[in-house]
């Protein structure tokens, strides 16, 4: 894995994970939000998965629940 992709996917998961806990959220209460597994926004907030790499209707789906847009979700 390159450097470059490797340093977004730390990116997404600073600004998800942040994202989320600034809104007061817990992964439970995001999953129940949106239909997510918890394991799924656990990958995501670990950077184990790009979120470029996710399908932009799930990645709408987590940006709209945590009330922010998805290019604000996915590159902080």
């Amino acid at each position: 894995m390159s450097k470059n992709v490797k340093g977004t996917a730390m990116q997404n998961e600073v600004a998800m994970r942040r994202i989320r806990v600034e809104k007061g959220m817990s992964r439970h209460q995001l999953s129940m939000a949106t239909d997510i597994s918890i394991r799924n926004i656990e990958v995501y907030e670990q950077g184990k998965v790009d979120l470029e790499n996710v399908a932009y209707k799930t990645v709408k789906t987590l940006a709209d629940a945590l009330g922010v847009t998805p290019e604000e979700l996915v590159h902080g």
